[in-house]
């Protein structure tokens, strides 16, 4: 299994987090990373899990789009090189975390049985092959970040699908590190609104969007069976 990780600019954390998975009792056998600030490569510092990571044969491969895609695009990316590859299911991690000791091998074990397993959350998660086939894709309509893993959330549980949480050594996970070194830019909060503003849309039974949607109150179909034109999880439609 892979690891996928996508960042923006906390480059020192992505090089922590592959250090740390080259020093697991289980390593991935590649790297599947997405450098939406297309800086990675200019940042003159020592890459010594690459070193590691190339020693023992493992693919790296560093996917700059040129533009920033956002997390769900992101992990959409991954997740659909994984499945052209054949391969059978794909773990993805924040640039902000460290795995412990035997976190990659606590994922690759728990999935033998469920389709859907988590180390902490949406921080360090992993999910087979199947279980995008059924679910779907992210919502890349959620950019840059933040209410796509509520909405993968909630159609996982629709599907049948409760995460499995991986009994294996905790993760260190910072938390909100992009969003700190960015200073919570004026783009990045103000997408953190619509972003809200649009899974209420999506899945609130309440056309006037008061209720918070549950697996249990969400509508029976995004927007209420009236999306916008041309909408599609992949489609990214102007939504304010």
């Amino acid at each position: 299994m892979k690891l996928g990780i996508p960042t923006l600019v906390n480059y020192r954390g992505l090089d922590a987090l592959c250090l740390s998975a080259e020093q697991g009792a289980l390593k991935p056998e590649g790297y599947l990373i997405v450098d939406n600030g297309g800086g990675y490569d200019g940042v003159a510092a020592p890459r010594d899990w690459m070193d590691m990571a190339s020693a023992r044969g493992a693919s790296i491969h560093l996917h700059a789009p040129g533009r920033n895609l956002g997390v769900a695009a992101s992990w959409n990316w991954m997740l659909d090189r994984s499945l052209q590859a054949g391969e059978s299911a794909l773990a993805i991690a924040n640039d902000d975390v460290i795995l412990g000791g035997s976190t990659f091998e606590g994922l690759l074990r728990e999935l033998s049985g469920h389709p859907f397993v988590t180390a902490d959350g949406w921080a360090c998660f992993a999910q087979r092959a199947d279980c995008t086939r059924l679910v779907g894709w992210y919502d890349e309509n959620f950019w840059p970040a933040y209410y796509e893993d509520n909405d993968y959330d909630l159609r996982l549980r629709r599907a049948g699908i409760v995460p499995r949480v991986a009994a294996a050594d905790p993760i260190r996970h910072e938390g909100w590190t992009t969003t700190r070194i960015l200073g919570d830019a004026d783009w990045l909060r103000e997408g953190r609104e619509r972003n809200r503003r649009y899974f209420m849309a999506k899945w609130s039974p309440d056309d006037a969007h008061a209720i918070w949607p549950t697996v249990e109150t969400a509508s029976d179909s995004p927007f209420r069976g009236r999306p916008p034109r041309g909408w599609n999880e992949r489609n990214r439609v102007v939504f304010e």
